[in-house]
């Protein structure tokens, strides 16, 4: 993994190869705000874990 400047407040990371699910769980374990940018499977990871978690929450 590699972390680029991308401004004065941003930044993009760059992962290897790996389960899309796990990049998922890694780029949200530090709490903060991201975009996932390529490939599709990754954003794919992304909406099913966001689905997966807001489930898992009953009022």
């Amino acid at each position: 993994m590699t972390i680029e400047d991308d401004g004065p407040d941003t930044c993009v990371v760059v992962t290897g190869a790996g389960d899309p699910g796990t990049r998922v769980l890694y780029l949200a374990m530090p709490g903060v705000a991201f975009d996932v940018l390529e490939p599709k499977a990754v954003a794919d990871a992304a909406l099913a874990m966001s689905a997966l978690l807001a489930g898992a929450v009953r009022p």
